[in-house]
């Protein structure tokens, strides 16, 4: 049995000793790793001020101002801290559809600040991202495409669907449920665009409606519009106060409240008329006019006068209305007979001007004609060398004394 007096061996000292080293160690290993972490927290909370400043200065600058890469140095509490920015535009947007987004594509710098320090070890950079928008006058704008939705309408203000729309530059697109037609990556710069589709007239009866010039501006969409609906038809049978031959060939006038600019509009004959307008066929009776846009239309012939009661012309459908003629008693003005062709041609300053001269058929001598009413010229020869303006009434009989 030991002597409890004895003491301590020199064994149980070191071992002793041993273990209170290592629980030392151990402490002072946790003390160390504690600080180690409090001073990185300290240096990441100092750095993600920095870089906080950094993109709220960024923010603060005009965008075209913010240079591509700067690099800067800080040294705070001992610390020196090295605050990284770099700078570029880039685009957003951009959607495939103009009819349905607004803006095509904006520019935007994004703007990267990244901030380290020394002794890092394994701790990462702070970094933070913040996007600046262009302003109008950013000359990065000019080198966005813009786009085009072009707004096909009937007469009631509804979509045109399946309408085939061509642009300008090139491209065809075709109108949806909504009749629009959307073009993208569209350069910036002046344009039309043209609307057609079976069967369907634009207002001035035009096969294929313009739109009229309209620009695109970059990343910006433009609208134009284009109003087309599907062809009415008119059938006119006319009336004249006295006998004689209907003068072939005669035109009419129309007026409506939609045509642009507001004047009345002559109405050739199908053979003398330009392709895709509407025109009118004589070959069959009563005459019938056909392309004309749904609404509401004035028949009348060449007088200024205002015409009669407007006629409703209904989308895909045929109206009938009445034309009132006058008579032409055609008589020599001399001893010499009338020959078999005699001429007429509109005043120039009324509103059949621009059609062509009409040629009266028939026997020898004197004749009577129906014909439209305004102010006609008369002559022998087609050069009009001699001739005489007559104002004809409708409804009415003149004496038209043509000279030698």
């Amino acid at each position: 049995m030991r002597d409890v007096d004895a003491g301590f061996s020199l064994v149980e000292v070191m071992v002793a000793a041993l273990v209170l080293a290592v629980g030392a160690a151990a402490v002072a290993s946790v003390l160390i790793g504690a600080l180690g972490l409090t001073r990185d927290n300290a240096q990441r909370v100092q750095a993600a001020g920095l870089m906080t400043a950094q993109l709220e200065a960024a923010r603060a600058r005009p965008v075209d101002d913010i240079p591509a890469t700067t690099t800067s140095t800080t040294t705070e509490a001992g610390t020196t801290y090295t605050t990284t920015t770099s700078a570029a535009w880039g685009t957003s947007g951009g959607g495939t559809d103009a009819c349905v987004d607004a803006t095509v594509l904006t520019a935007t710098k994004r703007v990267v600040v990244t901030v380290t320090w020394p002794d890092m070890g394994t701790t990462e950079p702070v970094t933070g991202t913040t996007l600046v928008a262009a302003t109008p006058t950013s000359e990065v704008l000019t080198t966005l495409p813009g786009a085009v939705a072009v707004q096909v309408r009937d007469a009631d203000g509804a979509g045109v669907p399946d309408a085939q729309v061509v642009l300008s530059a090139g491209g065809t697109a075709t109108t949806g449920s909504t009749g629009c037609a959307s073009f993208t990556g569209v350069s910036a710069g002046s344009y039309t665009a043209a609307a057609s589709k079976a069967g369907a007239v634009g207002r001035s009866g035009e096969a294929a409606v313009s739109t009229g010039a309209f620009s695109v501006l970059p990343g910006r969409v433009a609208r134009p519009r284009a109003d087309l609906d599907l062809a009415g038809t008119l059938t006119v049978s006319t009336v004249a106060p006295a006998a004689g031959a209907a003068v072939r060939d005669a035109p009419l006038t129309l007026d409506a409240p939609f045509f642009t600019p507001r004047t009345r509009r002559v109405v050739l004959p199908c053979g003398s008329a330009a392709a895709g307008s509407p025109c009118v066929d004589v070959s069959v009776s009563p005459s019938v006019v056909r392309g004309l846009f749904p609404g509401a239309y004035r028949v009348a012939g060449c007088s200024s006068a205002p015409g009669p009661e407007a006629v409703t012309v209904e989308r895909g459908k045929t109206t009938a209305t009445t034309l009132s003629l006058a008579t032409a008693n055609l008589v020599s003005a001399t001893t010499t007979p009338l020959p078999a062709t005699l001429y007429a041609r509109p005043a120039p300053d009324g509103p059949c001007q621009s059609a062509p001269s009409l040629t009266i058929e028939g026997p020898a001598g004197p004749r009577s004609v129906a014909m439209p009413d305004g102010s006609w010229t008369f002559s022998r020869s087609a050069d009009y060398v001699t001739s005489v303006t007559v104002s004809l009434a409708a409804s009415t009989s003149t004496t038209v004394q043509v000279p030698q």
